[in-house]
């Protein structure tokens, strides 16, 4: 079988970062529930493009870190 060979670690990795982005989107979306008039109850119920901006920030700090310890 000639498939993708992965192991437990890059599993759990991926795991993490799912639950960081997941945590990060529920942050972002508490956080736009405070803007004004109908825009923070609209904006704060668009669970998709929040995770998007989660995945963003996550991906931006990532790459930040990364190059920070060369």
């Amino acid at each position: 079988m000639n498939g993708y060979s992965s192991n437990l670690e890059a599993l759990t990795f991926h795991f993490m970062l799912i639950g960081i982005c997941y945590v990060l989107e529920v942050g972002i979306s508490e956080i736009l529930k405070y803007l004004p008039s109908f825009l923070g109850t609209s904006m704060s119920s668009r669970m998709f493009m929040n995770g998007m901006y989660a995945v963003s920030l996550a991906i931006t700090i990532f790459i930040w870190k990364e190059q920070v310890e060369k």
